[in-house]
């Protein structure tokens, strides 16, 4: 099953997204949270511009982190470089290795 950015235990704990931008920080730099939500399960995460979409969602799925593209989230608006990544989930000790593989797949676009 692919990672994700998950922790269920804390779903509804106020540090959660704290946590998981962290964890982006340190391991993907390139992208970056630009607000960190009030509520809800999933975070927003900005990329850089010129960044396939398409190829880091299938090199991400293939290291076994699946994120959707954000592209398809844009109905009204031009696209911009984003992905949704969910911290909800079975998997408490997902945000490093999730941010790790997302940042490697990020560099190879460089």
């Amino acid at each position: 099953m692919p990672t994700t950015m998950e922790h269920p235990s804390r779903v509804d704990h106020p540090d959660t997204p704290t946590i998981s931008k962290h964890a982006l920080r340190t391991h993907a730099s390139d992208a970056t949270i630009e607000g960190i939500p009030a509520g809800g399960l999933n975070l927003w995460v900005r990329l850089p511009d010129g960044t396939d979409l398409a190829r880091l969602t299938q090199d991400a799925e293939l290291r076994g982190l699946a994120v959707v593209a954000g592209n398809e989230w844009f109905p009204a608006e031009p696209t911009a470089p984003y992905v949704r990544l969910s911290f909800a989930g079975p998997n408490p000790d997902a945000f490093d290795q999730a941010a790790i593989i997302l940042g490697e797949v990020l560099a190879e676009q460089r």
